[in-house]
């Protein structure tokens, strides 16, 4: 604190508490005195007070005559220490009283004043006094008088304040800097004082302290001055001495071999260097423990003996003063590997006795070198590649015997790139080896095995002796590059059909779009119909050759411009260069459609295929790849609704097809999801128009559209592969359907259920139809499969195995729209079928054709024949129906008997009979 750090501020403490004191004291003793005066004069006052009032009430009291008492008594409030006075009779009645409750402040004490007459007691007077007043007084004297020691001492104070700092704080802190100035040495200032009393005394001794220190000081420095000079002199001798001893110690110690005295009697180490204890393994205070033919220091597959032997042999010649030197392999003792090392032994007289000198040259490193290089020129020797020295003018000085191998004799001239006859690539290649030191080229080398593709390289050698050789290397690299060729042609190339893929596709595309100006094309979008039906009919093997023919067609009918791409699946994409009107377009998709026109064979027999074609323009269909190839697929779906078999070029309005489709199929799904196909049923009746039998034929309950027929939905649903799932709907309700019928009274009833030909080919339809008689419980035999010629034709003994397999179930199958296919009585006699369904494009015509007559007739002769019933649909005339009957048809079905109906409906019909609804 500065009260501890500072002199003046002790002094001026003790000063302030000296004076300050006695005045507090004083001011206080004075306080109490004049309050103690003054009470004394209150009690004073007050036993006036009482004498008066004794005086003035004897008479009032004693005549009872209060009236008479009050002028006194009311006089008495003048003194403003009065707060109330009470008179009571000697009877305790009251006599006066009055009141000033404003006075009562500061302590109020009531003062009892008997009034006697005589020695009888009159009455008595109750009188109460309040001190505020007083109190208040003797405060404000107190306070006055505190103000007055207060002024009185804080002049005081700062007249001692000045003279101290005046007459002791100045002269001190002078002191101070000049007893700081001889600490720090500061002694050539001289110190000034003037003043002569006992503080000038001490500055003036201070002053001769300075002259006495500094002469001292100046004595001292130059004898320090003299010792430094001869420390310094003494120190380089010392120096000297040191660096002399440290450079011997470390030509020794920092030496890269190892430098070690031996006992020659013993052969035990007497003192090595570091790097002898670093070879061997272990300390360098540990040397002594060891000799070169331990044990611990063999390889384990030498034998200690023999080492024991040289090392003692060669020990005893070098003592008799004969120079040894050997090569010495063995184990360092902390486990790194083993080392060779040459020993160079020699005599050294240390004049405290004789001591082997050894001199340990590790040459592991050299060892392994010379392994290396025996490795090296092995692996050189054994190497399939052709490896050459050249010299400085690129020929041959030394091979291998792969380059030999390679090329049958030592002319490098064999290589392209050294023939100095080949002028350009000679001067390139020494250009590129004077700048960089190094080339490498591919190319094809006529060598023993033929004609091969070889990496060459050529690097010049880094040599100090001889920096002008050169080292060739031929590399062999034919089934490597012919890989790489194969990957790059895989890249942009179908591995089916040895088209170009999308890739390649959109490349050329783009390369057609950025051109300047850009060179117009038209993009035929080409899909297969059908062609899933055959691959997985036939197999996939079968639906590689079909692609593979069909590539072949198309890049014969394009031009040399054009291109064709596969690019997946069924797709095909044709890129027509230059071609922007329709005209042209039509000319040549054309000719693409008119080459689907001849059977392709597969497998032995023929196969009609037909494509759907979108075709799109560049830059008036869109002006990037993939806008145009979604385009061109639009109009290529548009093409398949038409009918297939047919192109159609793109159109804006077709975006909006394209949306009813994908609608479509979205609602197909949720369709089936929820359950909203139905089946409705055609009646077969027989000759007499009973009930037999029925078609269930599928339709869409939607829940905003109504009942939609299969027009509607059947197209999509085949493309997408929905109708499997539809298909498997429509045979368990119709089961459940006709087994209902069969228990409300019509055994016999059985009901006929359509297969398309993604059910027939994808699905596994024999654990389908197995699973829904199951569910449902209706017998077998009740279930009736109708199935299309064409279906069949696809995969004839497939189909066969198919078909008996469902009928091994115990169904019955129909051969359905039977003359309209490829109807040939070859495979008819081998299909295990039960019913013929002739098609209504005969019957149509029946009664005003006889071509179409003959035929029906001759279909229903040869079906009696092979022990096969007839059904006959399509019949929509009473006409129709007797022909049909002459002809002994079994089986009808069509409008002039019913239009198809709901199964509830039906059932309320099952005991009718049907014919000349037409009407």
């Amino acid at each position: 604190m500065w009260v501890q750090r500072k002199l003046s501020g002790l002094l001026l403490l003790v000063l302030a508490v000296g004076v300050a004191a006695p005045a507090l004291l004083w001011a206080a003793w004075d306080i109490q005195r004049s309050a103690r005066q003054q009470q004394q004069a209150f009690a004073q006052e007050i036993q006036q007070f009482q004498r008066k009032l004794e005086s003035g009430l004897q008479s009032p009291l004693w005549d009872l005559a209060p009236d008479s008492a009050a002028p006194l008594l009311d006089a008495q409030f003048q003194d403003r220490r009065l707060a109330s006075l009470t008179v009571l009779t000697d009877a305790r009645q009251l006599f006066y009283h009055h009141d000033e409750a404003s006075r009562r402040d500061g302590q109020c004490t009531t003062h009892h004043l008997p009034v006697y007459r005589q020695t009888q007691l009159l009455g008595e007077a109750l009188a109460e006094f309040c001190d505020g007043a007083l109190q208040a007084q003797i405060a404000q004297q107190r306070s006055e008088r505190l103000w007055l020691i207060g002024g009185q001492f804080g002049l005081t104070l700062m007249l001692i304040v000045a003279l101290l700092h005046w007459r002791l704080v100045l002269p001190v802190r002078q002191l101070v800097a000049q007893a700081q100035a001889l600490a720090q040495r500061r002694l050539a200032q001289p110190f000034t004082w003037l003043r002569r009393d006992e503080l000038g005394q001490l500055g003036a001794a201070l002053e001769t302290t300075r002259q006495a220190l500094a002469q001292l000081f100046t004595r001292l420095e130059q004898q320090n001055q003299a010792l430094h000079a001869e420390l310094q002199q003494r120190a380089a001798i010392s120096e000297a001495l040191r660096h002399s001893q440290q450079r011997y110690q470390a030509l020794v110690d920092e030496a890269p071999e190892g430098i070690a005295l031996i006992c020659p009697g013993t052969g035990r180490f007497v003192e090595g260097n570091p790097q002898t204890a670093h070879l061997l393994g272990c300390r360098q205070d540990a040397l002594p423990d060891y000799t070169p033919f331990d044990v611990a220091l063999t390889v384990k597959t030498d034998a200690p003996a023999v080492w024991q032997q040289r090392w003692l042999s060669a020990l005893h010649a070098a003592s008799e003063g004969v120079f040894s030197q050997f090569r010495w392999r063995f184990q360092p003792l902390d486990g790194q590997p083993q080392r060779h090392i040459d020993v160079h032994l020699g005599r050294l007289d240390t004049g405290q006795g004789r001591a082997i000198r050894a001199t340990l040259l590790d040459v592991t490193a050299q060892v392994s070198a010379e392994r290396q290089l025996h490795l090296m020129q092995r692996a050189t020797e054994q190497s399939r590649d052709g490896i050459a020295i050249l010299d400085s003018r690129l020929t041959l000085s030394s091979c291998n015997p792969g380059f030999r191998w390679l090329f049958g004799h030592e002319d490098v001239r064999l290589l392209p790139c050294l023939d100095p006859h080949n002028p350009a690539l000679y001067q390139a290649l020494c250009q590129q080896l004077d700048s960089e030191g190094n080339w490498q080229d591919a190319m094809w080398l006529n060598t023993r095995q033929g004609s091969r593709y070889c990496q060459v390289r050529i690097s010049r050698i880094v040599s100090e002796e001889d920096p002008d050789n050169h080292i060739c290397v031929v590399t062999d690299t034919t089934e490597t590059h012919q890989q790489e060729d194969r990957i790059r042609y895989l890249a942009h190339h179908d591995p089916v059909t040895g088209l170009t893929n999308r890739h390649f596709l959109y490349g050329r595309m783009a390369e057609d779009i950025h051109l300047t100006p850009p060179r117009p094309f038209a993009l035929g979008f080409l899909d297969l119909d059908r062609f899933k039906t055959i691959n997985d009919t036939l197999g996939h093997e079968a639906g590689d050759i079909l692609l593979q023919a069909v590539a072949r067609r198309l890049q014969t009918i394009i031009r040399n411009e054009d291109l064709v791409s596969r690019i997946g699946g069924d797709e095909f994409v044709i890129l027509a260069s230059g071609m922007r009107q329709a005209k042209e377009a039509d000319e040549l998709f054309t000719r693409v459609l008119g080459a689907f026109h001849e059977p392709f064979e597969l497998a032995g027999k023929l196969f009609h295929i037909t494509p759907s074609i979108g075709v799109c323009f560049f830059p008036s269909d869109g002006d990037n790849a993939d806008v145009l190839m979604r385009n061109a697929d639009t109009a290529m779906y548009v093409a398949k609704a038409a009918g297939r078999n047919t192109y159609r070029l793109f159109a804006q309005a077709m975006h909006a097809q394209n949306a009813e489709r994908l609608d479509l199929e979205r609602e197909l799904r949720r369709g089936i999801q929820q359950g909203q196909f139905v089946a409705h049923y055609q009646p077969k009746v027989n000759p007499q128009g009973r009930l037999i039998g029925c078609e269930a034929l599928v339709r869409w309950q939607h829940p905003e559209l109504g009942l939609l027929s299969p027009a509607r939905f059947l197209p999509m649903a085949e493309e997408t592969g929905l109708i499997v799932s539809i298909g498997r709907q429509v045979l368990l309700a119709a089961c459940q359907d006709c087994l209902r019928w069969r228990q409300a009274g019509y055994p016999d009833l059985c009901v006929a259920v359509n297969v398309s030909s993604r059910q027939f080919s994808h699905d596994n339809l024999q654990d389908t139809v197995q699973a829904c008689l199951d569910q449902s419980g209706l017998p077998p035999d009740a279930l009736e499969l109708e199935i299309t010629e064409s279906l069949l034709m696809d995969n004839l003994e497939q189909a066969i195995t198919l078909l008996n397999a469902l009928r091994a179930l115990g169904i019955r199958i129909s051969l359905d729209d039977f003359g309209t296919g490829y109807s040939s009585l070859s495979y008819l006699q081998k299909l295990p079928i039960d019913t013929l369904k002739i098609d209504r494009s005969f019957v149509q015509h029946i009664d005003s054709r006889p071509g179409d007559a003959a035929i029906t007739r001759a279909i229903i002769t040869l079906a009696h024949g092979l022990g096969v019933r007839v059904v006959a649909e399509g019949v929509e005339t009473v006409a129709q129906r007797d022909v049909l009957n002459g002809m002994h048809c079994d089986v009808m079905q069509g409008f002039w008997f019913s239009r198809p109906v709901s199964g509830e409906v039906l059932m309320t019909r099952l005991g009718d009979t049907f014919g000349g609804e037409s009407s």
